[in-house]
């Protein structure tokens, strides 16, 4: 499997997959350190957007530099995926 696109990994964020693609999606988080570091980046981000205002400045820039990351420096962090990425419906 190629690299997620950030599309794939807000879905992912969202809960917005069907059970096949979420499997096929934690499978490579397991085997890619980059889109691991990307979905814990984006999914920080996403906890930080306020509800009902718009985003602060300083958290666009951080939204906006997300994909820049150095892959070196991954963590472990796929485990966010333990939690559902099911589509809910």
């Amino acid at each position: 499997m190629a690299c997620l696109s950030n599309e794939e990994l807000a879905a992912a964020c969202d809960g917005a997959l069907s059970r096949g693609v979420a499997d096929k999606i934690r499978e490579h988080l397991s085997i890619c350190p980059r889109c691991a570091q990307e979905l814990t980046q984006l999914s920080g981000i996403l906890a930080e957007l306020p509800q009902g205002k718009p985003p602060s400045e300083e958290l666009l820039r951080r939204a906006k530099g997300l994909g820049q990351a150095s892959p070196s420096k991954a963590s472990s962090s796929h485990r966010l995926t333990k939690q559902p990425i099911q589509k809910n419906s």
